[in-house]
């Protein structure tokens, strides 16, 4: 059983460590971006756009061209700036727009900064936690295509070359919260279709006490208009690419991801990695149809795209998922990334006034569930963002809830403590004495077993050639003295759900992001790294420091060590050969081991979990020996007689038959043998 679990934990943390390490490559912390002014966009077609060339040819047949060439003026190029970063200000969030593509270059959130290194300075001179990044993609939601059907035909009509790099130009000033723009498109020199682009940040409305208002703070509207001037137009379908540009926020491995999902709670989230952005089976690389959101998450914040509820028009028809390059600074390779292309639902123009449009609302926002679980978010299924079983190898039953749970309490248990990692110390006392009873009864049960060896011994002497016989004997004895082989393994076997389930709630807990402890632990998020080296070119130590991730983690040397004594201390089952105590000697340090080696570079969240519980665990089991010792000295109690149960029982059918067995074997001797013993 032992053997197992431990097998069990290797295989779900060797996998993701596996992941972390050789997975896919994690794009550096590019620097923040040093000027103002948008730079051109450039976006490789995919299997939802067509080739550039053919949908150039196709504008040229039908006359089309765009108007948005590149201003002269350096001011009309610079990036528009809706929001503003202060700290719990009027906004949660600040956003660039480019004219270029009239879509988001840069976007800051107010209460989130970028790193704990500037923790001490002052709250208006920290860096701001920037979710998308100039430097590390195109623009985000930028326009790649728009699809036309006529009114009084079955013409079919596209534009696609130059629309993402084609410059808008400003309707108005742009105001605090409010940035508009158009771009005019013409036929044969006249006016044929008038775009308009506007984007609407939500304000603040936090009450008294609360965190998070009703979810708006987050939120952006982005509405698209359409001004048909000939007025012979059906219906239009907009296709759009992004977000991209996200930061990654682990430090182990690559967390982003291109999301997609549903209103309807019957219907799950899908994710999609890079790998699958560069499959070359179309299954790998489309979503599901239907989509009501769709965006790019890591693993503390997303970004993403919904739809009006109100306006199935403008619901994604379909969505695929492309591959995108960012810079790596220090290796010449790019790293590739996962976006998604969406395409809407046909918009219908009004034939009255020609117009038609389609609101969106963009999301960006940290993944706390707290916020996402208002009802404005909550309804339009973006509480999917939040996935429980991406840290995984397996979808584990149960497990999903465990994690919420335990992050739940941690959460609560800070808001009365003031720290999170005092927090976890505490959840692992409630826990561990939760589970105290069986511990302790799983403890006596195996230093009785301990005691009773030499009885077993005897047993196996005198009824060596009688295997049945053997076991029914033991199990008559052990329950003869109380002790219960079964539950041997039961506090690891409840402890490793519990280790998982903390491992993946930890992965997704925004709430445990730059939170310190004490001394050099200053992010629960991550590992400890009490200090860093400089990385070496020798083989066994670049091996090594790989592994480390050039760094000295603490806590999970301290881990081991404690989870050492403890296993150490426990009391051991019964050895029926010489091979088993091999195996029990070898697990002592078998298991510690390998948890240095997948948790090494874990959150320390996870690691002070371990480290308290191994802990807890050596003192109690010095308790409860002491109190076995203590209970030996005494004088015995008279045993009362107590009605058979189950076991008892089936030990008696047992032993019954077994005699059975024996007296007709005797009975049943061949006479041939005795005439062969009377003859000699």
């Amino acid at each position: 059983m032992v053997v197992f679990a431990v097998l069990a934990m290797a295989i779900l943390f060797g996998w993701r460590y596996y992941q972390d390490k050789y997975g896919p490559e994690k794009a550096p912390q590019p620097k923040p971006a040093t000027t103002e002014t948008a730079k051109p966009d450039a976006g490789a077609p995919t299997a939802a756009t067509p080739p550039e060339d053919t949908a150039a040819e196709a504008a040229a047949e039908s006359g089309l061209k765009i108007l948005g060439s590149r201003p002269e003026d350096e001011a009309a190029r610079r990036l528009v700036k809706i929001g503003d970063t202060t700290y719990r200000g009027r906004y949660a969030m600040a956003v660039w727009l480019s004219p270029q593509g009239a879509a988001i270059r840069r976007l800051e959130l107010s209460d989130y900064f970028a790193s704990v290194n500037d923790r001490g300075e002052d709250l208006a001179q920290r860096k701001r936690f920037q979710l998308v990044q100039p430097d590390q993609g195109a623009a985000s939601f930028r326009l790649m295509r728009l699809d036309f059907t006529y009114r009084d035909s079955e013409r079919k009509d596209f534009i696609a070359s130059g629309l993402a790099d084609a410059w808008w130009t400003p309707v108005d000033a742009p105001s605090e919260a409010k940035a508009r723009l158009k771009l005019d498109i013409t036929r044969d020199g006249k006016k044929f279709l008038t775009l308009y682009r506007t984007y609407r940040l939500g304000e603040r409305t936090v009450a008294e006490g609360e965190a998070f208002g009703d979810g708006s703070e987050y939120t952006a509207e982005m509405i698209f208009e359409f001004v048909d001037h000939t007025k012979q137009l059906g219906t239009v379908a907009l296709t759009m690419r992004g977000p991209e540009g996200l930061v990654s926020e682990e430090t182990r491995g690559e967390d982003r991801q291109a999301m997609g999902g549903f209103v309807s709670k019957d219907l799950e989230a899908e994710s999609k990695t890079a790998k699958d952005a560069t499959s070359e089976k179309q299954e790998k690389r489309k979503f599901s149809g239907g989509l009501d959101w769709a965006g790019m998450i890591n693993k503390y914040f997303a970004l993403v795209a919904s739809s009006d509820p109100k306006n199935p028009g403008s619901r994604f028809e379909q969505a695929v998922a492309y591959a995108y390059e960012v810079p790596d600074g220090e290796k010449e390779e790019p790293i590739e990334l996962p976006g998604v292309e969406v395409r809407s639902n046909r918009l219908k123009f009004d034939e009255t006034s020609g117009k038609a449009a389609a609101a969106y609302m963009l999301l960006g926002c940290p993944k706390d569930r707290y916020l996402l679980s208002k009802p404005l978010l909550r309804d339009r299924g973006l509480l999917a963002v939040i996935s429980y079983s991406g840290r995984c190898c397996v979808d584990i039953p149960g497990v999903k809830h465990i994690a919420k749970g335990m992050v739940w309490a941690i959460d609560e248990i800070s808001g009365v403590v003031g720290n999170k990692g005092l927090a976890v110390i505490i959840l692992v006392l409630i826990v561990r004495m939760l589970m105290l009873p069986i511990t302790r009864y799983s403890q006596l049960s195996m230093l009785k077993m301990q005691e009773l060896a030499p009885e077993i011994n005897k047993l196996k002497e005198q009824f060596k050639d009688d295997k049945k016989r053997i076991q029914v004997e033991t199990m008559k004895l052990y329950r003869e003295h109380g002790a219960n082989p079964m539950l041997g393994c039961a506090p690891m076997a409840l402890q490793m759900p519990i280790w998982i389930a903390l491992y993946t709630g930890i992965a997704v807990a925004i709430s445990l992001r730059h939170a310190p402890f004490l001394l050099w632990i200053q992010d629960l998020s991550q590992p400890d790294r009490m200090m860093t080296f400089a990385p070496v070119d020798t083989p066994i130590v670049s091996f090594i420091g790989n592994w480390a991730d050039w760094q000295l983690n603490v806590l999970p040397l301290l881990m081991i060590v404690a989870m050492f004594l403890q296993m150490r201390l426990q009391p051991q089952s019964a050895a029926g050969s010489s091979e088993m105590a091999r195996q029990q000697k070898m697990m002592k340090f078998m298991m510690p081991g390998m948890l240095l080696i997948f948790l090494y570079t874990a959150p320390s969240a996870l690691n002070l979990y371990i480290l308290t519980s191994s802990i807890y665990g050596f003192c109690e089991s010095k308790y409860i020996r002491w109190h076995h010792a203590k209970i030996k000295l005494r004088p015995p109690k008279p045993r009362k007689e107590k009605k058979k149960g189950m076991i008892g029982r089936w030990l008696e059918s047992q032993m019954s038959e077994v005699e059975r067995l024996q007296k007709s074997a005797k009975k049943s001797e061949n006479p041939l043998e005795k005439k062969k013993k009377k003859k000699k």
